[in-house]
């Protein structure tokens, strides 16, 4: 049992290693896009800028299969991927961005209680890891979408969402699923405070 615990933090140490290099070339490669974006041709990086969006896209929503370790144990390279796919991507690409950020944070809402729900079944230490993943994803979302695009409708609906649910869990148990709706109320109220 030991043996594979010690598999399993190795494996994580690997797969952070690679997410590390990932966002490093993907920070420099679009960095380099954007400025030379602004001496050449549009269409060109448009093809471009339109795959990295579908990629992330794809991070965001992952299979049924896998979602649950990629948001226990990949969430902070996630959020990475998300912030520097945003701090490059042009002002007019923005609206390709704002379906990513709203699908995958309303994709994080629904696994965190996906997780607690399996979680009541008996504690497993990847959904509690998953959960809390995905509270993260979910701000790096909501706060994309806060800081990018501030006049989207899917900050409002998704505001009026997480805080009606919170407001009606008032008076109740703090059991897992009302403590996972005031950190996602928290995540709201902190990225509305720094939206410009």
């Amino acid at each position: 049992v030991e043996s594979d615990k010690c598999d399993i933090n190795n494996g994580e140490a690997s797969a952070a290693m690679r997410y590390d290099i990932i966002t490093s070339v993907l920070d420099s490669g679009l960095r380099a896009a954007a400025q030379m974006e602004s001496s050449s041709s549009r269409d060109f990086f448009d093809g471009i800028w339109d795959r990295i969006i579908a990629t992330v896209d794809k991070l965001l929503l992952p299979s049924s299969s896998n979602r649950y370790a990629g948001y226990a144990y990949h969430s902070k390279h996630y959020l990475r991927i998300v912030a520097i796919v945003l701090d490059h991507l042009p002002k007019r690409k923005h609206v390709m961005a704002e379906p990513m950020l709203e699908n995958g944070a309303d994709r994080a809402v629904a696994v965190a209680f996906e997780c607690n729900a399996k979680k009541e079944n008996g504690d497993n230490e990847l959904y509690t890891k998953a959960a809390d993943g995905a509270v993260h994803v979910f701000l790096s979302c909501f706060m994309g979408l806060c800081q990018k695009m501030p006049s989207s409708p899917a900050i409002s609906s998704l505001t009026n969402q997480i805080i009606g649910d919170t407001l009606d869990t008032e008076g109740q148990d703090m059991n897992d699923q009302n403590r996972t709706r005031h950190n996602f109320a928290l995540a709201v109220c902190e990225s509305l405070r720094t939206t410009p």
